[in-house]
């Protein structure tokens, strides 16, 4: 029941009722469904399914109270209360995906789930793009960038999704992730499954990339082009990859024919918003200006998760957020050092693995454009993430073995490498 509940949420969520099933919206059936899966989650902590002895958990109720009171130790009392409804998901689809994808078959329904609403919302958003079908909901209207001598500039659309995932640039990047998530429903030796649930959905939702005309998402195919290759490959097939994804974007034109650059057009101006949200993260370097602040600082948000984070959060708030991710890939990647391919069972661990590290690694690398601080999507894959590696950990027989993660230390160190990168990057596009 848990888990039916939980996969229902997350489908929902994304789906984004107010926008696709208004009916529901009216008639308040999220904040119930919500209500129900806080008590689920409750359950998950009283049967034990929950312990706050893994990190994780501490991790994400720390950020997100952190988040909640950041804006009163600015003196603005009246951001506590819609921090703590915009905080809520991201902590309830945490704990209820770990409380209850709790066994590899879960983790294959529940991803098999997410592509197929990233699908069915790639059908809206092509039927929108080309037969104005729904366009409110599924396309965004933009304006060519203004060239010099040009009087007027031209109207064009890129495809989007309902709800929090309507920029096209976020789709884009939902779509890259789901496209991840593929790797787990693949199945060897298996031909006709592969093609229909795995290639057949892959073709769909690279289309859906493509019309989004979205530059940040070649870095996340890019990188996960590489991921795949290099476990295929090995050192090698990295470079491969990146060979064939400059082909196929050269010759396609994803990014909808608009230049890919770092100091002019949209690049440029993302670096101008890097610089004053550094400049703003400096004034208050441990508590951060206070959740949803950055605006006060900048002309637009930060479009960068890990920007958005330390700015308005603060070293703080940031430990807490880096350190998830950090002890999760680390618990992954210890899983694949320790458990060999010996059998089906462990080869089927492996697989889930290897596609959630990928997934996780996608998320930071397209994040670094995008701000997805606080939206679901990263607590859901770190919840997964977390999930996988409690299922091997408590198999009977598994040679996974506890060891002490040095995560505090690489947490650290995390934190000031990332944030030297992004003052390099402005720095250079200064010079």
């Amino acid at each position: 029941m848990g888990f039916i509940i939980t996969t229902l949420v997350m489908v929902l969520l994304y789906l984004s009722p107010a926008a696709t099933i208004p009916w529901l919206a009216q008639h308040g059936f999220m904040q119930a469904l919500l209500v129900l899966a806080s008590l689920v989650t409750i359950v998950g902590f009283i049967d034990g399914r929950l312990s706050l002895s893994q990190p994780q958990i501490l991790l994400v109720l720390l950020f997100c109270a952190w988040a909640t009171i950041s804006p009163a130790l600015h003196g603005w009392v009246g951001g506590v209360a819609p921090a703590f409804m915009k905080l809520i998901f991201p902590l309830v689809a945490f704990t209820m995906v770990l409380a209850n994808v709790n066994s590899l078959a879960r983790f294959r329904r529940f991803s098999a789930a997410m592509v197929i609403v990233s699908v069915y919302l790639t059908i809206r958003a092509v039927m929108a793009f080309h037969y104005g079908i729904d366009r409110q909901n599924y396309t965004m209207e933009q304006f060519t960038e203004q060239s010099e001598g040009e009087e007027t500039r031209e109207v064009f659309y890129r495809a989007c999704g309902p709800g929090f995932l309507g920029d096209p640039n976020d789709f884009a990047q939902h779509l890259t992730l789901s496209i991840a998530l593929l790797g787990v429903i693949w199945k060897r030796q298996s031909p006709f499954r592969n093609l229909f649930f795995v290639i057949l959905p892959l073709i769909i939702m690279s289309y859906g990339i493509y019309i989004t005309a979205s530059r940040g998402s070649l870095l996340g195919i890019f990188l996960l082009v590489a991921l795949v290759l290099k476990d295929k490959m090995g050192v090698g097939g990295p470079v491969l990859g990146g060979v064939v994804v400059v082909g196929l974007v050269s010759f396609l034109g994803f990014g909808g024919g608009r230049a890919i650059s770092m100091s002019s057009g949209s690049g440029g101006g993302r670096l101008d918003i890097w610089s004053d949200a550094l400049s703003a993260f400096l004034s208050f370097p441990f508590r951060g200006v206070g959740f949803g602040a950055i605006r006060d600082y900048t002309f637009l948000t930060a479009h960068n998760t890990l920007l958005l984070c330390f700015t308005e959060l603060g070293l703080i708030g940031y430990f807490f957020f880096a350190g998830l991710f950090v002890l999760t890939l680390w618990q992954l990647q210890t899983l694949l050092k320790q458990v060999p391919a010996v059998d089906p069972g462990t080869q089927e661990t492996r697989q889930a693995a290897k596609t959630i590290r990928n997934t996780l690694l996608l998320f930071l690398a397209s994040g670094l454009f995008l701000s997805r601080t606080y939206v679901v999507t990263p607590y859901v894959l770190l919840g997964l993430g977390l999930a996988v590696y409690l299922c091997e950990k408590n198999r009977p027989g598994s040679p996974l073995t506890d060891i002490k993660v040095p995560w505090v230390s690489r947490t650290l160190f995390s934190m000031v490498s990332s944030i030297v990168l992004i003052y390099a990057a402005v720095r250079l596009h200064w010079l």
